[in-house]
């Protein structure tokens, strides 16, 4: 009996600093949670963009942190105390609903709790809102986009004011190799080399140029709070970053999780001059 309740003591071992950390991230994601929802609770009346920007704006200064989905095995991780550019948008997005009492993806009423959070952001985060692997997770924003707009939770508007664009879907396969969760597993390359030929036909795909961005038409059309998604130069890959569209001193800018800046920041580049490839505009309805 020996090996066994050794094994034992081994196995527990191993997993209590894992169970430790998920306790404390849960207890610093909680307290940030009720700090801020009281902060901005009195947007709740307020549109979604408004609340959505009322919450990035109390987020500024949040460590930029790259690469926290990435363990095995896969499942909800939830973190407010740092972030990237797309977890930052699903953030603002998912919480904002939230506050306004709604649960994703239908929209029925639920209370404005942290549980109800991490639950909206499951839906934004994985296809159909189920956590079954790695490949069950969205990993290219133009599937972000399509399945939030297939429940009426946002839509993109882009092909307003656009210009239609050839956009092909391959980056995630042809560099399998720098994705840990797919470079030995043959099994997953395929179901993500089906998910981008998906993507691929699903098209139209279409770009505000920056050239487009600069026109008086164009700049009082857009929002607060929109959704901007610079498109990138890269063969096979949509979308190099994302951000929420925002005014100052009368001029667009944005907020975004920085990679450079190293924090969630308000870009003191003008929206217009960041946009060299062009962007997507996508509204929270």
């Amino acid at each position: 009996m020996k090996p066994i309740r050794y094994l034992i003591v081994c196995l527990l071992c191993s997993i209590a600093p894992a169970l430790y950390a998920a306790e404390a991230q849960d207890s610093i994601n909680r307290a940030i949670y009720d700090r801020v929802s009281r902060e901005v609770s009195a947007y709740s009346d307020s549109t979604l963009p408004s609340t959505m920007m009322a919450i990035a704006r109390r987020m500024i200064g949040t460590p930029y942190v790259a690469g926290t989905l990435e363990q095995q095995p896969e499942t909800l991780r939830v973190y407010l105390d740092k972030t990237d550019c797309i977890l930052f948008v699903e953030l603002c997005t998912a919480w904002a609903y939230t506050l306004h009492g709604y649960a994703l993806p239908d929209r029925h009423k639920a209370a404005a709790t942290y549980d109800q959070l991490c639950c909206n952001i499951r839906y934004l985060r994985y296809r159909n809102g189920q956590v079954n692997g790695y490949t069950s997770r969205i990993h290219y924003t133009s599937e972000w986009i399509q399945q939030a707009q297939s429940s009426g939770l946002m839509h993109e508007i882009t092909q307003e004011q656009g210009e239609e664009i050839e956009q092909t879907f391959s980056w995630m396969t042809t560099h399998s190799t720098r994705y840990a969760a797919l470079k030995d597993d043959t099994a997953a390359q395929q179901r993500i080399r089906e998910i981008e030929e998906r993507l691929t036909l699903s098209g139209p795909y279409y770009r505000l140029t920056q050239e487009q961005l600069c026109t008086d038409k164009v700049q009082q059309w857009l929002h607060e709070g929109d959704i901007i998604c610079f498109i990138d130069s890269h063969e096979g890959l949509d979308i190099a970053h994302v951000a929420l569209a925002t005014k100052d001193q009368g001029e667009w800018h944005f907020i975004h999780a920085s990679m450079r800046g190293g924090k969630v920041m308000l870009e003191p580049t003008l929206l217009s001059e960041y946009a060299k490839n062009g962007i997507r505009v996508i509204r929270v309805d």
